[in-house]
């Protein structure tokens, strides 16, 4: 049944339970579930037999105890479900391990209170159940029913129908190797010699398909090529893959006849596309030559614009706009075509065309020393490349912007000079762009004289900083729609929050405000009025409420617990909850979430010390990242939902979801308690990590530290903004927002008094930011647009 907020809470008052299997605390949830949504467990799904139930009263209250066996081994994990005239709730809390055998122990610790509620007239029943949901869209009863007490009607179970059987028999067949080989075939084992390029044939869904062995992976698995797709697999190596009779002899005998006819780019699971190269760091190439580029385990089109280093300067064109950005030289290949044009004028002349917009581009920022830094996302000007999927060699002449006179620029010593162009005025900087196409800011009382009084001559002929003083204005269309130079001014405050707010998260329509607060509390309120829609009071069950978050589309909310729960409820229009499933997915308190695109996954963290990666529907674990040395800071979940990052300040873990596998570690820190926060930005590129009163920055792709925001005080949380430009950090009683391009505070609004800032939330478009302001109140602030 989907029952509301609070009529499930006044149910966890009424009926409340303690395990003593193993010393463990729990009580009861709420179950979202209809009784006749439960299935009878048809063959392949695992089966018990409960017995002995005996009811024991004391000063305490009532004593359950009744013993478990497993009887048919099968898919699915069993949990206990208990039943009154209430409905079907589950016992919850720490985990309960429901081995092959055991017993129960359970305390009905609300007698007394329910007693006096009906006038002393307690006439109490109660069933209790196993079920178990094996990811298939159905929960299935997977034992008997005993009971206390006549609760005058029968749990409704329905018979599993056709499909569920199927479904089940699928379910169990993907995860086992196919049955028999196919004839002329030999299973591959941990000791088989294989050789790349030898044709083979790899498990998949009970079938054999036809493949291509690449390289082991590791001492258990093997990379395969699917005759029908150019991503790789990875399989099991024993059982998983066979190779004929044939090929297995001539591997000992002539191992030279096996050679790939493809090329896979290093450390990733693409195919290099036909007629592409990888390029090397030492390869010269002209500007705008058209590249491709491996992210999140896809191709991408990309334009050269010049040589690192460690990496190549590129421009990145998609739906959303155009950026620069540093790409290393592993991740990048080349078409033949485009190496011969490096020596064509004609050609050279085209590519050229290709990022002849990038002036308009804030490629970055850095003093006059160095030129290394990020770059802002910016739409782009060129109709022909507006898409990456577009023929880099069929688009139409792009016109260079016009901008101010190439002239020297030099600081107050002397010791420094540029050769750049005027591109506009910021405040107190000036931004330049270099002869290499690299925009620059500059503090202008760093210039020489001869510069500032270049400058306020400009001033005099703009009438305006804002204009150019040229024949074109500069459409510098990085620019974000939010504007965080401008102090942000505070649209609601909510207060009288008892006992203090703890977590915040905003709807992505930015109407609705949830706050997790400690003593087990909630409140969902509107925004911009602050006027408050659901006060949950108590929930004992999970525990203060240190995480919360919304999926994309604002239409489920997600709540996590000081007990490791988590709630998941549906969002209606009116801002009315309504509790759907209830996920004990940790052991300790859940300190961090990230939710997937699709809305689908959750990725949590905790002060276990671990991670999991979840189905929200179904609670299932899809992957677990542990061995961290603290709680868990920062997730965040890759757009493609293959790749996951989780960090606990002292080390950051990649962890691919396709390999079921941790791929990457990064050591970024000195101790995990050496900062109080952490945040990963939204494109995964950058990760800010607090140390002391610092904040470091490391660039995520080439592992590497990149800057420090120097602060005075400790960081207590952080948050990045949707543009992974501007970083939020929480300290005592102020917000700061930092500029990581330019390594610079942009702004520090004070919202309280002697209040560490311990968590923040941002919204979806940037827009809002909110934050526990003082004991007992939430502050929310609005950019300037």
């Amino acid at each position: 049944m989907e029952l509301e907020m609070k009529s499930s809470l006044l149910l966890h008052l009424l009926l409340g339970f303690v395990s003593v299997v193993g010393m463990i605390a729990v009580a009861p949830v709420q179950c979202a579930l209809a009784e006749d949504s439960f299935v009878k467990a048809p063959d392949g799904v695992v089966k018990y037999r409960l017995s002995n139930l005996t009811v024991k009263e004391d000063f305490r209250g009532k004593h359950f105890s009744f013993d478990y066996k497993r009887t048919a081994e099968g898919e699915g994990t069993p949990q206990l479900r208990y039943r009154t005239k209430r409905g079907v709730s589950r016992v919850s809390g720490l985990p309960i391990r429901i081995d092959e055998s055991g017993d129960f122990h359970l305390r009905d610790m609300f007698a007394r209170t329910r007693t006096i509620l009906n006038g002393g007239d307690d006439e109490f029943a109660i069933e209790f159940f196993l079920v178990a949901d094996v990811g298939v869209g159905e929960s299935f009863l997977v034992s008997n029913v005993v009971s206390s007490g006549k609760l005058g009607s029968r749990l409704k179970v329905r018979q599993p129908s056709e499909a569920d059987r199927q479904r089940i028999a699928a379910l169990r067949i993907a995860k086992l190797p196919p049955r028999t080989v196919p004839a002329g075939h030999q299973r591959s084992n941990a000791t088989t010699s294989l050789v790349p390029g030898t044709p083979c044939l790899y498990g998949i869904a009970g079938d054999w398909k036809p493949g291509v062995f690449v390289a082991i992976s590791s001492p258990s698995y093997v990379k395969v090529k699917p005759a029908d797709s150019d991503r790789l697999r990875v399989v099991k190596r024993s059982e998983w893959l066979a190779i004929s009779d044939e090929d297995f002899k001539a591997q000992q005998s002539s191992p030279g006849q096996y050679k790939l006819d493809f090329q896979v780019l290093e450390g990733s699971y693409l195919v290099l596309p036909k007629g592409y190269n990888p390029i090397s760091a030492e390869q010269e190439l002209v500007k705008g030559t058209p590249l491709r580029r491996e992210y999140q385990s896809e191709w991408q089109d990309v334009f050269f614009l010049a040589k690192e280093p460690a990496a190549a300067r590129v421009l990145v064109r998609d739906s959303r706009g155009a950026k620069v950005e540093f790409v290393p030289y592993g991740k990048l290949a080349i078409s033949q075509q485009a190496l011969e044009g490096q020596s064509v004028a004609a050609t050279k002349e085209k590519f050229a065309s290709f990022v002849a917009d990038v002036a308009q581009l804030n490629v970055g920022s850095a003093s006059m020393e160095s030129g290394a830094g990020f770059s802002n996302r910016a739409a782009s000007s060129s109709p022909a490349t507006a898409s990456s999927g577009a023929n880099p060699f069929g688009g139409s002449e792009v016109k260079p912007p016009r901008l101010g006179p190439l002239r020297t620029w030099q600081d107050q010593s002397g010791k420094f000079k540029i050769r750049a162009q005027f591109v506009r005025q910021e405040g107190s900087a000036v931004v330049l762009k270099r002869e290499d196409e690299r925009t620059v800011s500059v503090p202008i009382d760093r210039l020489s004289g001869v510069d500032q009084e270049y400058l306020a001559k400009l001033d005099e002929k703009m009438g305006d900083e804002s204009a150019s003083p040229f024949e074109d204005d500069v459409e510098v269309s990085g620019v974000a729609a939010v504007d965080y130079s401008k102090i942000m001014q505070p649209v609601a405050r909510i207060t009288d929050l008892s006992w203090g707010a703890k977590s915040v998260a905003i709807s992505p329509n930015n109407k609705l405000l949830m706050i997790g607060r400690k003593a087990s509390c909630a409140s969902l309120c509107e925004l911009p009025s602050g006027r408050m829609l659901v006060d949950s009071g108590r929930m004992e069950h999970m525990g203060d409420i240190g995480v919360c978050a919304f999926t994309p589309d604002g239409k489920v909310l997600l709540m996590g617990g000081a007990k490791g729960l988590v709630e998941v409820y549906a969002v209606a229009p009116d801002g009315s909850l309504k509790l759907k499933k209830q996920h004990q997915v940790h052991g300790a308190e859940v300190t961090a979430m990230s939710l997937s695109a699709d809305g689908r996954f959750a990725l949590t963290g905790a002060a276990d010390k671990g991670a999991k990666y979840w189905e929200i529907s179904s609670g299932q674990v899809r992957g677990v990242i542990a061995d961290f040395a603290g709680k868990i800071k920062a997730t965040r979940i890759a757009p493609s939902g293959y790749e996951l990052m989780v960090t606990d300040g002292k080390m950051l873990t990649v962890y691919s979801t396709n390999e079921s596998a941790v791929v990457k570690t990064l050591e970024v820190g000195r101790s995990h308690v050496s900062g109080q926060a952490a945040a990963i930005s939204p494109d995964g590129k950058t990760l800010a990590n607090g140390n002391a009163y610092a904040i470091e920055l490391w660039d995520l792709e080439l592992g590497a530290k990149v800057g420090v925001l120097e602060g005075k005080e400790i960081n207590w949380s952080m948050r990045y903004g949707p543009d992974s430009r501007h970083l939020f950090a929480g300290g005592n009683g102020v917000i700061r927002i930092w500029d990581c391009q330019r390594r610079a505070k942009v702004q520090e609004n004070v919202i309280g008094k002697s209040f560490y800032v311990k968590n923040l939330t941002v919204s979806p478009d940037g827009s809002l930011v909110s934050a526990p302001c003082e004991f007992s109140a939430v502050v929310v602030l609005k950019a300037g647009q």
